[in-house]
């Protein structure tokens, strides 16, 4: 009879097969899963104490446990088999939620192999919709590596950020901290209205009404100061902020009397909007070496390009050709994985000459779309040329 030993060429390939595997286990870990039960998960203490010293005192040390059942009850059973899946086999298999639970397990063994492998998942795979559930994790593990990850993404992505779902569930403690931090590259007016949405559903949430009054009571006077609104425009304060109701009498009276006479204005806000990162000049990115290659046509056309970065950028506009003076009725979109990442409803745009060579027009994003590396992205317009 062959043996399994003799079929697994490799000390990987053994590994592996030793991985939660109830065979010559000499320890078991009780811990909770997903669902609120308890499972137990086999494991050989040599294996364990080969790499990592805390395992080598627990298990060999002069007060070494003799138990062969140990309770864990500060992770869960899907982030020790991941753990365990690593000290075996020297593979992991990740998700956000695993990753922050294995990172903790990581610092907790001292297995820095594997924190290693924690931060390069992270500064790969996270996004806006995951950092600001992520951060809170790496400031209370004192991980530097992973807070300067998780501050560089709000930085690089403000208004993704922003948007997303996961800025409403953030604590206030949260909010004035991202806010304090001086990162974010978007405009006051984008944060207050973020903001605002951050107190409606918290003031949801807590069964309350989101009339301003709570609103204001939800963000504090803290946090409202935080706000540059002198950088805002008239337009913007009357149009956007006054009716969310969250301002003062007193503060509105202080900040028209800024817009009219700033000289006497003695409003307590933020002095100036915040900078952030500072986008590089436009640079524009050519898809073919001459203009007078292109068979412009007429009638309606269809055209697509897709990309890749080798480093992150913006994606401010898409540059199309034309005839002098033609008018052009343009749709455009750009997709990533098969989803609209931006899309610029139709409208029309007059071909001239630029850089008098040829005769195009720029469709502008509503607002920068932020491509990542090595991910493909894919530009189509569609346009009616004249006949």
């Amino acid at each position: 009879m062959v043996q399994w030993q003799t079929n697994l060429k490799t000390l990987k390939e053994r590994g592996a097969h030793m991985y939660n595997n109830r065979t010559f286990s000499d320890v078991e870990f009780s811990v909770m899963n997903a669902d609120g039960e308890k499972v137990s998960i086999p494991a050989h203490k040599y294996v364990l104490a080969t790499s990592s010293p805390v395992f080598e005192a627990k298990f060999f040390g002069k007060l070494a446990e003799t138990g062969f059942t140990i309770a864990l009850p500060d992770c869960s059973a899907e982030g020790m088999l991941e753990m365990l899946r690593f000290i075996y086999t020297e593979e992991i298999r990740f998700t956000i939620n695993i990753a922050v639970e294995v990172l903790y397990l990581a610092k907790k063994y001292i297995l820095p192999c594997l924190e290693e492998r924690c931060h390069e998942y992270f500064n790969e795979a996270m996004g806006p919709d995951d950092v600001l559930a992520v951060l809170p994790h790496a400031v209370r593990q004192a991980d530097q590596e992973l807070q300067k990850i998780c501050w560089n993404l709000v930085e690089d992505r403000s208004q993704e950020v922003l948007d997303s779902d996961a800025f409403l569930g953030i604590s206030h403690e949260l909010v004035k901290e991202t806010l304090d931090a001086e990162l974010f590259a978007v405009t006051e007016l984008s944060v207050f209205l973020a903001l605002n949405r951050w107190a409606e559903h918290q003031a949801k949430k807590q069964g309350k009404s989101s009339d301003g009054k709570t609103k204001r009571s939800l963000l504090g006077d803290e946090v409202i100061k935080t706000i540059c609104f002198p950088a805002m425009t008239v337009q913007e304060f009357v149009g956007e902020v006054l009716p969310t109701g969250i301002l003062k009498k007193s503060e509105i009276v202080e900040l028209f009397t800024y817009f009219n006479l700033p000289e006497k204005s003695s409003i307590e806000c933020k002095s100036s909007a915040r900078s952030g990162k500072q986008i590089e000049p436009n640079i524009v990115c050519k898809r073919f070496p001459s203009p007078q290659l292109l068979n412009i046509g007429q009638g309606k056309k269809f055209d697509a390009i897709s990309f890749t970065v080798s480093k992150p950028v913006y994606l401010c506009a898409v540059r199309l050709m034309g005839y002098n003076g033609s008018n052009y009725m343009v749709k455009l979109s750009v997709c990533c994985k098969e989803t609209v990442c931006s899309q610029v409803a139709e409208k029309t745009y007059q071909a001239a000459s630029i850089e008098g060579i040829s005769y195009r027009f720029d469709v502008k994003l509503d607002k920068p779309l932020f491509i990542e590396p090595g991910v493909h992205y894919t530009i189509k317009a569609e346009s009616n040329a004249p006949g």
